[in-house]
This record gives C-alpha cells, structure tokens and sequence, in this order.
C-alpha cells in the first residue's frame, strides 16, 4: 500500500488545526484575563435596556 500526500489536505487540515490552536489560546487568554471584562446583560421584561458593570478586582 502506497502513501499518497495530497498537498491540498495537508493544506486543508493545517488550516483546521491552526484554528483549533488559535481558539484555544483565545479561550485560555479570556478565562486568565476577568479584569477587562466587561459584562453586559439585558432583561427582556423590561425592554430594551443594558445594563454594565466592570468588575474590579
């Protein structure tokens, strides 16, 4: 059985893993990193209100 190297999979799965990698660091850097978050949340009841609070640690 022969190995055949497709160059347009290779591309296609190093584009793929790249973009798991990159959404790993994004996640990691936004769960490590709670102080320049800002939290926004809207309460539907009441209308179309928003409501932000920075949280200060």
């Amino acid at each position: 059985m022969f190995i055949v190297f497709n160059k347009q999979k290779i591309y296609s799965y190093l584009v793929a893993l790249s973009t798991v990698v990159i959404l790993f660091v994004i996640a990691f850097a936004v769960t490590n990193s709670p102080n320049n978050v800002l939290q926004t949340s809207t309460n539907l009841q009441e209308g179309n209100n928003i409501i932000t609070n920075q949280i200060n640690n």
